[in-house]
């Protein structure tokens, strides 16, 4: 029961209120990043979710063309500020 139905329920409920918290913070990050790589600020990826099934994952992109490490790229990184939009992925029950 509790991973059926409770644990699902749970994460829905905390990725929904941390979303809204933190929402005005990507709306900014993904704005910078965006003025930064001139381009989207989001990468998808497709990943092997529980019992096989695929997902899409959403992260910040946080790589050039050319790999060029910057400051603004390093605070991303070395934050985890890029990982944050996961909470879109545990929204959908993709994640948990």
């Amino acid at each position: 029961m509790y991973l059926k139905l409770i644990k699902p329920v749970f994460d829905f409920l905390m990725a929904l209120f941390f979303l809204l918290c933190i929402f005005p913070i990507l709306l900014f990050l993904a704005s910078v990043l965006f003025i930064h790589i001139l381009g989207s600020p989001l990468f998808f990826q497709q990943r092997i979710g529980c019992n096989g099934i695929p997902f899409t994952i959403i992260i910040f992109k946080t790589y050039t063309r050319f790999e060029q490490k910057t400051s603004l790229i390093e605070f991303y990184r070395n934050y985890k500020l890029d990982e944050l939009e996961q909470l879109i992925n545990n929204l959908k029950g993709e994640m948990s």
